[in-house]
């Protein structure tokens, strides 16, 4: 088996047996097949009387007639180095029959998808090394940080223990190791987090109109507050949001003061880290 090999699959475990008829598709105006990124030539075939009856092929790696319906079938196995099975996989794609990327196709649209081992392979190693990377970021953080990256993730933290915290954490980096690596390396990430704190604690709102404190709009959206905590002529305020902040959460721990001295240092979650 070629390491270029793959597999047609049924989308439809119910449509398993059953095989899928495919006609290619001629273009009259021009005269042509087209298929991919080419297109092949093919000529009128005419009956006794002179009327065109369908359209073959003149110089293609497989022999093509608007005539023939060719079957193809769940578990087909075709090598995409060799011309013709190119082509034909190529037909399948053009006409939204076969989709592929497995992880993309779309019941709705597609009947079969394609699996290709090494690109799966691949994947998987991408993702490992991915998760890999993720999982030695988090096992870096404290407790703090972790609280963070689930105020930013729109968590209900209030109500959470820590270790619901912790676990949630860790589900990050299984299911979206790239978002937890984006967060770490957010220059702004204890400002957002800081900001989610105060939405939490109802010191601020977000919505469409804007980020308001009050009735006072301070910012038109999230990534605006960002800035705007971050200026040097607004410490003043930011300081208040902490003061306000401590008051309501009922403790004058790390967590809101770390986050309010990143705002006002637009520090990021492992600044102060030796290791990073």
């Amino acid at each position: 088996m070629s390491e270029k090999t793959v597999t047609i699959s049924a989308i439809n475990p119910k449509s398993i047996p059953s095989m899928v008829g495919v006609t290619p598709v001629f273009d009259r105006n021009k005269g042509v097949f087209p298929i991919g990124n080419k297109t092949y030539a093919g000529t009128p075939v005419r009956d006794r009387n002179g009327e065109v009856t369908h359209y073959e092929s003149v110089d293609v790696p497989l022999p093509l007639s608007t005539s023939v319906a060719r079957p193809f079938k769940h578990g087909q196995q075709f090598d995409r180095a060799n011309p013709q099975d190119e082509l034909l996989l190529q037909m399948l794609i053009d006409q939204d029959i076969l989709c592929p990327e497995g992880q993309r196709a779309n019941p709705q649209q597609h009947r079969l998808f394609m699996k290709d081992r090494m690109a799966d392979a691949q994947r998987q190693v991408d993702r490992g090394t991915l998760m890999s990377r993720a999982l030695m970021a988090v096992n870096q953080l404290t407790e703090d940080e972790k609280l963070n990256i689930a105020f930013v993730e729109k968590q209900p933290v209030r109500t959470m223990t820590s270790l619901e915290v912790s676990g949630f954490v860790f589900g990050l980096v299984q299911t979206n190791p790239k978002r937890i690596l984006e967060l770490i390396e957010d220059k702004t990430f204890k400002v957002r987090a800081f900001i989610q704190k105060l939405v939490s604690y109802g010191i601020i709102s977000i919505s469409s109109s804007g980020v308001k404190h009050g009735n006072d709009v301070i910012a038109l959206d999230e990534d605006n507050a960002v800035a705007w905590m971050s200026h040097v002529d607004n410490k003043g305020k930011v300081m208040m949001f902490r003061e306000e902040l401590d008051r309501r959460a009922g403790t004058s721990g790390t967590s809101p003061r770390a986050a309010a001295e990143a705002a006002e240092n637009g520090g990021s979650a492992t600044e102060n880290d030796p290791k990073k």
